[in-house]
């Protein structure tokens, strides 16, 4: 195996910041509410300014937002409401690791953890650091990240008239789904396999990859036990969007949700839900076994070449395959 060439993490990530504008644009402009839609630019202009490598900038909330309860919220409602029902559907992977972040990262009811502070310790634990974003980037450019360990977070707050639900990811989501998870040097490594695999892949593969990853990272459900009960819904989450999210929790392991078994050549040909709860969600008995699935899946998408990663450079090389 021989290198073709050789990208770093900072030139990569200096350029795969693309927003899907489209989607940015109606959700912004959902919210009535001026002043929040000026704060969501104003955090969009921090992330777009922001330089990989650089100390990711600490959010100081305006006397507004507090005003309007978007702190309140996030202390106490959110934080409070969702370790409740974590306790009782989220899987023991997911909660053994978000006392590490309470613990470590100033994770309470008391105070809103910066990005910064976790991405040291996330780096320690998986090698995994995390890069601001304005919203929803486009799959590739998700998933390119992903293959440099780095996973890009947003730092605005949903709106203060729907606490219990946002159609997007938010600090809530971020802090509160996917962190505890990032943890996991299993989820970690898996992340990174589902980035390196979209590496210069066609779109078909992208948008396979990107739903296995949505209806595992963001929606897979564990089974408690050893098979499921589909009267007894013995289920627990691992996903983060069900993991944030306080109605769409309790709704996948209720009796009303429609479960299927995780398995990778059905779910890329399920159309994610973005703005509604999901049709479907799909369960796995461990976490090693989705994980498992997924990178059989991969193994499957055809190239003439391979990617290595180097953790000491940060940098990816592609690799062609010569014959002696």
């Amino acid at each position: 195996m021989s290198p073709t060439w050789t990208i770093s993490v900072t030139k990569s990530l200096c350029t795969t910041q693309t927003i899907a504008v489209d989607w940015m644009q109606i959700i912004l402009s959902s919210f009535k509410d001026k002043e929040y839609r000026k704060r969501r630019e104003w955090f969009l202009k921090i992330s777009n300014d922001y330089k990989h490598g650089t100390p990711i900038p600490r959010m100081d909330y305006t006397t507004a937002e507090t005003k309007t309860c978007l702190l309140k919220f996030l202390r106490c409602t959110i934080y409070r409401d969702l370790k409740i029902l974590h306790n009782k559907f989220a899987c023991k992977e997911f909660l053994d690791n978000f006392k590490l972040l309470e613990e470590q990262c100033g994770y309470s009811e008391k105070q809103i953890p910066q990005l910064e502070d976790i991405s040291k310790y996330l780096q320690t634990k998986t090698g995994f650091t995390l890069r601001p974003c304005g919203g929803y980037l486009t799959p590739r450019n998700f998933l390119t990240s992903l293959a440099f360990r780095v996973f890009c977070c947003t730092q605005y707050i949903r709106h203060h008239t729907d606490p219990h639900y946002t159609p997007e990811p938010d600090l809530c989501h971020e802090l509160l789904g996917h962190m505890a998870m990032f943890l996991n040097p299993t989820y970690a490594q898996l992340s990174q396999e589902i980035g390196i695999a979209s590496l210069n892949c066609s779109e078909k593969d992208c948008n396979a990859l990107i739903r296995l990853y949505f209806f595992t990272f963001e929606f897979g459900l564990l089974v408690e036990g050893e098979k499921f009960d589909e009267k007894k819904r013995n289920l627990k989450a691992y996903g983060a969007g069900l993991l944030s999210c306080f109605d769409e929790l309790k709704f996948s392991v209720s009796s009303n949700a429609k479960i299927c078994r995780f398995e990778p050549d059905n779910v890329i040909e399920i159309e994610p839900e973005v703005t509604k709860f999901q049709k479907c969600y799909f369960y796995s008995m461990t976490i090693n076994e989705a994980f498992h699935k997924i990178k059989s899946y991969i193994s499957t998408i055809k190239r003439p070449y391979s990617f290595h990663y180097d953790p000491l450079t940060q940098s990816i090389k592609k690799l062609t395959n010569d014959l002696h």
